[in-house]
């Protein structure tokens, strides 16, 4: 397309990027401004009519055939019961591929099939590429066309690699490095946690340790020793008929005793659990010491994969870069004209 600036050639490509995937060509997909719009005068930037439909179509050639597409765009009105005014409920779009009417997934997939819209940007935008795209795209896009090698293939080319390419086990090196970091955060986080935990149980150890365990066996012992007296007692009260005051101390003794065992055998429940504890957080600081040690060495390698990737990256963009340069100098030569360019 040729013209002067402001004849309408970017215009024409808006109208053409919305028939194809509903946005401009920035990649806005605002509905403004598809409506007509007073452009002086009192009412300027107002919409000029409300129930205009805005349309768009082009015969394609695809393959050698001839493929139709039409896209529309409308407001939606309504007088609501009661009131003399329309009001603006919305806005609706059709569809039509080759005039047969479809819905908007089956028009988007009919595109599809005839180019994505990345590659159709790429071939009709000239800054498509330089502004549009996110730098990682844009490696994707010249490595493609300069056939770089791959991660895969760069690991399977150097045996040091073997131990790096084995532990990603089907992820990125990305993805593998984001792994890698989160373990980390978790373990460093269960290191600083380590040290609260012990504290808690050394303060519940020194809480027991004010219990004089051999005074509660002693106090126990005597318990069993009236305990026994009294069984004696009873025994002899039964045959004396003196009964009913013995069995009373008894079931007294009884009592005590079986405090005094509970209260000794709940402590010493509570010391084994708090002496568990401890092994147990003591055996986890030095499994995680061990791990936070492997990991470290996992990452330093990591460092050294990636510098050498990065090496073999400066070499593949030395490639690239003299792929570019022949491009140039093949369109200087050519001096084919591109999209906007003012004649």
């Amino acid at each position: 397309i040729f013209g002067a600036n402001g004849t309408g050639k970017s215009s024409v490509y808006d109208a053409f990027t919305w028939l194809l995937f509903g946005k401009d060509s920035k990649g806005s997909a605002k509905s403004e401004a598809l409506k007509p719009i007073v452009q002086e005068g009192e009412h300027m930037g107002e919409v000029k009519d409300s129930g205009a439909i805005t349309s768009v179509e082009a015969v394609l050639l695809v393959a050698g055939v001839e493929r139709k597409l039409k896209r529309t765009y409308y407001e939606l009105w309504s007088t609501k019961r009661g009131s003399a005014e329309k009001t603006r409920d919305g806005h609706s779009s059709d569809y039509f591929v080759d005039d047969v009417p479809c819905k908007k997934n089956e028009f988007a997939r009919r595109v599809g099939e005839i180019i994505d819209e990345d590659r159709f940007k790429l071939l009709t935008n000239l800054f498509f590429f330089p502004e549009a795209l996110p730098w990682q795209k844009r490696r994707e896009v010249l490595f493609d066309v300069a056939a770089v090698a791959t991660d895969e293939e760069i690991l399977a080319s150097d045996a040091r690699f073997a131990p790096l390419a084995s532990a990603l086990r089907g992820l990125t090196l990305d993805d593998y490095r984001k792994k890698l970091a989160a373990q980390r955060k978790g373990l460093n986080k269960t290191r600083e946690d380590t040290p609260a935990r012990l504290d808690e149980c050394k303060k519940t150890i020194g809480d027991l340790s004010g219990i004089d365990f051999d005074a509660l066996e002693r106090q126990r012992a005597e318990a069993q020793e009236r305990r026994t007296a009294a069984q004696r007692e009873v025994d002899q009260a039964e045959r004396d008929g003196g009964r009913t005051d013995l069995q009373n101390q008894l079931a007294s003794i009884r009592n005590e005793l079986g405090r005094l065992e509970n209260d000794v055998s709940g402590l010493k429940k509570d010391m084994a659990e708090v002496k568990a504890d401890i092994k147990d957080l003591k055996y986890r600081v030095i499994v995680l010491e061990d791990k936070v040690d492997v990991m470290r060495k996992d990452i330093d390698g990591m460092k050294a994969d990636i510098d050498e990737l990065k090496y073999q990256g400066e070499v593949t963009r030395s490639g690239v870069n003299t792929l570019l340069s022949w491009a140039e100098n093949v369109e200087s030569v050519v001096k084919v004209p591109l999209m906007g360019a003012a004649r």
